[in-house]
């Protein structure tokens, strides 16, 4: 600390204690409010002299002082505020059409900077009109705004940076990176929807700027305006070709608009430039499989698993595969493998159960249910299905068994009493047939009435 700064500091104790013995005390705020502006404490001045027009509302010059300091701050538009709160206290005030035309001027309000300077000569033809930034350039005192919004930005600082940002937009609306910055420090908010328009007013001012195409589709993508974000992958892939998120994530957006066969020209493009993308492998895999190109879903699926040996989704899906083609052996495999890396797995578990269902290996169906139950004990489906593979086999009172304990936990299906009374006449108990199959009836009668309902 310098002797200057030493001397201010001594002026700020010296007006403290005058206000501990004295708290209503005008000069003493206004005072410690100036040496305060003289060490660039800016929010304590506005403090001192906020206080200083509690006690007299009517001071054209406070005013002026707190607007100076705001300016200061880079708070252009409440400094015009407090500025324009002098003018009408004391409209002859050429300082504060000075002033007021200065802070004008750094948010580039050329016209109104150019009212203000005129009034003020007007009023006081010898006034000084210079300041520290009347002959700075618009460019540099928007890229100095930019910077600081910058510097916000790397501290963590978003919402500062975006103050700063926006205050380079209001010097120059045509700054492409005042928007840019502002759009990205959004994006960092999740605020998609806000970050949308000022990269729109980027590619507007630069045409050819490919990466903002590029960020404002995945901002598109975000809010569910996929036809609006294939739009901008296009126009990014047309300036460079080699922008390979673009291929990916415009085939994401296709897939969202039910363009498969877009979506998996843009997958191929992609894995041509990066084979061993394992999200990318998975949507194409997935679009072959829900188009019934089974024999190109499983190459895919393939491929992902020689990538990842212990990815259970991939094996899952695969065994669904081979499923779908009848291959209920291999499937199974590829359910063991999922059981393996994930033993309490249900859907591997239940899709197992059902392939041997089709190999009728009713004793491995039996396996895999009592499996799901022990998981889940109130697992209807498990216990239905146990039941028809004990049926299957002979095994009447476990099948049995397993009928009454799915009526116990849901009682209204139909086909459980179907089955109930196949088991009780193959064991001669006819009348109990014949009442299951009543019971099963009701059922079936009820449940039409509700889907007319």
């Amino acid at each position: 600390m310098n002797d200057i700064q030493n001397e201010f500091k001594e002026v700020i104790e010296s007006y403290t204690e005058t206000l501990e013995r004295d708290p209503e005390n005008i000069e003493a705020y206004l005072g410690r409010g100036m040496a305060k502006t003289a060490m660039e404490d800016y929010n304590g001045a506005i403090v001192d002299f906020t206080e200083a027009l509690r006690l007299n509302p009517e001071d054209s010059e406070t005013y002026i002082k707190i607007g100076n300091a705001k300016h200061y701050l880079g708070d252009y538009y409440r400094a015009i505020s407090d500025y324009t709160s002098a003018i009408q206290l004391d409209p002859e005030n050429a300082e504060a059409y000075k002033y007021r035309a200065n802070a004008k001027k750094d948010l580039g309000d050329e016209k109104g900077y150019k009212a203000d300077l005129d009034k003020a000569k007007e009023l006081s033809p010898s006034i000084v009109l210079i300041n520290a930034d009347e002959n700075e350039e618009k460019e540099e005192r928007t890229k100095k705004f930019i910077d600081k919004g910058d510097e916000k930005a790397q501290a963590g600082d978003i919402y500062g940076a975006i103050a700063e940002y926006t205050t380079a937009i209001d010097i120059d609306d045509n700054s492409y990176g005042a928007y840019y910055g502002r759009a990205i420090s959004k994006l960092s908010l999740e605020d998609y929807k806000g970050a949308i328009p000022d990269l729109e007013k980027v590619v507007e001012i630069i045409p050819d700027f490919a990466e903002a195409y590029v960020t404002c589709a995945d901002a598109k993508g975000h809010i569910g305006d996929f036809e609006g974000a294939i739009k901008h992958y296009t126009e990014a892939l047309r300036i460079d070709s080699t922008i390979i998120h673009a291929y990916s994530e415009r085939g994401v957006a296709k897939v969202n608009t039910k363009d498969y066969e877009g979506a998996l020209s843009d997958f191929s493009k992609y894995l041509e430039l990066d084979p061993d993308n394992l999200r990318i492998l998975n949507y194409s895999a997935s679009i072959h499989y829900r188009t019934n190109n089974f024999v190109l879903a499983l190459d895919d699926y393939c491929q992902i698993i020689e990538r990842d040996k212990n990815n259970k989704n991939a094996y899952t899906n695969r065994g669904n595969t081979f499923f779908k083609l009848n291959e209920f052996s291999n499937a199974i495999e590829d359910y063991d493998k999922v059981l393996e890396l994930d033993p309490n797995n249900k859907t591997a578990y239940t899709n197992r159960a059902n392939a041997k269902y089709r190999l009728k290996d009713y004793l491995g169906i039996i396996e895999d249910y009592t499996k799901l139950i022990e998981i889940d004990s109130l697992y209807v489906l498990g216990y239905y299905r146990r039941a028809e593979a004990y049926y299957a086999t002979k095994k009447y009172p476990e099948a049995l068994k397993d009928c009454n304990r799915v009526i116990e936990i849901e009682p209204s299906l139909k086909d459980t009493y179907e089955l109930k009374a196949k088991v009780n006449f193959e064991t001669g108990y006819y009348d109990e047939a014949l009442n299951d199959i009543n019971k099963a009836v009701k059922k079936g009668s009820a449940s039409s009435n509700r889907n007319r309902a």
